[in-house]
């Protein structure tokens, strides 16, 4: 079996500034902001794609504080799976 398909789907990350690492994921990853709001009163959520299918793939949220270490919150990813029996394989299956 071959290496799978593995595609980036989803990731969050907690930030000092969404905006500015919201300009970083445009210009490097050509990106493009889907959606934008308020989290609460004193924080702000971005929603960035490069597929047109999916609402986001990067959501930054800003008010990430210093004594925070970790910025990266979830991140999904999608596997493609192809399953191929071999002849000792299918006949287990057909046995059974």
């Amino acid at each position: 079996m071959g290496i799978p398909n593995v595609a980036f789907s989803h990731m969050g990350i907690n930030t000092f500034d969404a905006d500015r690492m919201a300009a970083f994921y445009k210009r490097l990853l050509g990106m493009v902001e889907t959606d934008r709001g308020k989290l609460g009163e004193d924080r702000e959520i971005i929603f960035l794609s490069r597929a047109a299918t999916d609402h986001h793939q990067v959501v930054m949220v800003s008010g990430r504080t210093a004594a925070e270490t970790n910025s990266l919150k979830t991140t999904t990813t999608k596997i493609e799976m192809i399953m191929i029996p071999t002849s000792l394989q299918a006949n287990r299956l057909i046995e059974e």
